[in-house]
């Protein structure tokens, strides 16, 4: 008769560190204010660029139908 015994062993760390200023969660504010504001300005980018070449492509078109 052979015995066999088998140990499993775990061990979780958990750790929590407390923000009592909020400077976690302004700082996290911060970066999507960020996020936000570089979106914004890419759309409009994209708007100024498809007006700049619709104002053109009219222009271009009115010049030589004269």
């Amino acid at each position: 008769m052979s015995e066999s015994s088998t140990c499993f062993d775990s061990f979780l760390l958990v750790g929590y560190s407390l923000d009592l200023s909020g400077s976690n969660k302004r700082r996290l504010e911060a970066f999507v204010a960020t996020a936000e504001q570089k979106h914004y300005q890419l759309v409009v980018a994209r708007f100024t660029l498809s007006s700049s070449v619709t104002t053109t492509a009219i222009r271009l078109a009115d010049s030589m139908t004269v």
